[in-house]
């Protein structure tokens, strides 16, 4: 308690983890009572949070090694599972702030105490790979700098730390030869790789498991490297066969119309949590592959319908709500991708894509409704360009579709209208119902 009261002295009022006092002697004092307190019950009922504390006093002193090692400590004390999700937020807080230093010692002895920690280490891999603006160091952009600019020095930035970390896991092996951690081991190194322009040697790496599909991590690390290669019909192949093998799941309490979509850009939840920068990944091979069509339906997968519940805060535990990660600065998707991004590139392939990667898409795919929905996008694309015979053929296709014979529409037609009037499509936009008969009737 006593340690506490120092501690909280030391602090201003309206104290924020980012505006931190100065006030040196109070903190040196509250540091002198938490050793004091684990020195003597060094298994206490305490231990945990003191340790906890001690992070935070070296927090607040800008010693982020320091902090960084004080929160390991905790969140590997046993027997306190409450603690978990605070100091997990805390020891991302911490990395950031060490991948963000340029001084190259202080990130090599960083990366020393991270690599003797496999689960942190796998947390700094993907901080790295989807936390981009740490790269900024905690500044903003400056005005003048493009997004090319800014792509570019986030390249560079993961070009420059992921070789380092990797490194210093190299350094620590025998900690990950375990069945668990052997091969996200192999993924760190295959990601550092792959980020490096060295393609064969990611993928070199990445057969030293006979069986990477059977890790996440890793599969997900062969796919990228895959794609990055160039060899784009089996970077699809890889990342069709991660989605199969790691649908993921949605807990109770998750709304039935995000379930049934089997899939929510920004759901925390899935058991495969690569799941999402997995398909947008795949969507963007399938694009390269001249499948457009197919790209989209990927695409569609993580995209909630207008006016559908969206979740206030997309990191908070729902069986929990004492805790939420909404302060996480990892993305959702290693993709980094926004969910206004994904509607864009969703938008421009629609409208952009030539039109017979749509069709041969409407073909294969069993999503009748999807089907239907690039049949009517083609033919208002044909009917733009006056192409009023695949309008036509794509129209009548939007509104049977193959589950419905041609011959009870027609005698519908007749029936209603005697033969001879034509039968516009059910919803038919606005914009084609003044064309003529041919245009829009079956």
């Amino acid at each position: 308690m006593k340690g506490r009261c120092l501690l909280s002295a030391s602090r201003a009022p309206g104290y924020d983890f980012d505006e931190r006092t100065k006030d040196g002697s109070l903190r040196d004092a509250a540091q002198a009572a938490f050793d004091a307190y684990l020195k003597k019950y060094p298994e206490g009922r305490f231990a945990s949070d003191a340790k906890g504390w001690l992070g935070g006093l070296a927090w607040d002193a800008e010693d982020y090694l320091g902090s960084l090692e004080w929160y390991i400590r905790q969140a590997e004390t046993p027997d306190h599972p409450e603690v978990l999700k605070s100091v997990v937020l805390m020891i991302e807080k911490t990395l950031r702030r060490l991948a963000a230093t340029e001084d190259a010692e202080k990130r090599k002895a960083a990366f020393a105490l991270v690599a003797a920690h496999p689960q942190v280490a796998m947390g700094m891999l993907y901080l790295v790979l989807g936390s981009p603006d740490a790269a900024f160091r905690f500044q903003y952009p400056e005005d003048r700098e493009t997004p090319s600019m800014l792509t570019d020095k986030i390249r560079k930035w993961r070009q420059t730390l992921l070789p380092e970390l990797a490194a210093a896991v190299a350094a620590q092996q025998p900690a990950y030869q375990s069945e668990a951690w052997h091969p996200r081991y192999l993924a760190l190194l295959v990601h550092a790789a792959s980020n490096a322009g060295k393609h064969d040697e990611a993928l070199r790496i990445a057969a030293l498991d006979p069986q990477p599909e059977a890790s996440e991590d890793l599969s997900f690390a062969k796919a990228v490297a895959l794609q990055r290669a160039g060899k784009t019909a089996e970077a699809i192949a890889q990342y069709r066969l991660l989605l199969k093998k790691f649908p993921g799941h949605y807990p109770p309490g998750v709304p039935a119309a995000i379930r049934e979509r089997g899939g929510h850009y920004y759901n925390p939840h899935q058991e495969n949590p690569l799941g999402d920068a997995a398909r947008i990944r795949l969507a963007i091979a399938l694009r390269d592959n001249h499948q457009t069509g197919l790209a989209l339906l990927e695409l569609k997968a993580l995209q909630v319908e207008q006016g559908e519940k969206t979740y206030e805060e997309p990191f908070r535990f729902l069986a929990d709500y004492t805790f939420a990660f909404t302060d996480s600065g990892i993305y959702p998707s290693l993709s980094n991708a926004e969910p206004e991004q994904i509607a864009q590139l969703t938008d421009t392939l629609r409208h952009f894509a030539p039109l017979p990667e749509l069709a041969a898409a409407a073909e294969k795919t069993d999503d009748q409704a999807f089907a239907w929905d690039l049949r009517a996008l083609i033919a208002k694309r044909a009917l733009a360009r006056e192409d009023f015979l695949t309008a036509r053929q794509m129209m009548s296709a939007a509104q049977y579709g193959p589950a419905h014979p041609q011959r009870a529409h027609r005698a519908q037609r007749d029936g209603a209208g005697g033969g001879s009037a034509p039968m516009l499509l059910p919803g038919l936009p606005e914009e084609l119902r003044g064309l003529p008969p041919f245009a829009r009737a079956y």
